[in-house]
């Protein structure tokens, strides 16, 4: 949240230009698909993460988080 409010801070900016977005979904899944699901997104992350700095390449910050939705069954 703080990279994104950094981004916003500058003086000039541009979403599209610098490929900034935001994305929200709600996913119904059981626990064994979410296990299958967070094991995809490993292994994509997994195809970039290792890449090192070198010319034409921009360091992008990408999180995800996960929340449950909250049991109301008391």
């Amino acid at each position: 949240m703080g990279e994104y409010e950094r981004y916003l801070n500058q003086e000039t900016i541009d979403l599209a230009k610098d490929g900034v977005s935001f994305r929200q979904a709600s996913l119904y899944l059981s626990d064994e698909e979410f296990t299958e699901f967070v094991r995809d997104l490993t292994a994509v992350y997994a195809k970039v993460t290792q890449n090192m700095p070198q010319k034409g390449r921009k360091r992008r910050t990408l999180a995800t988080i996960s929340i449950p939705e909250q049991n109301t069954k008391q």
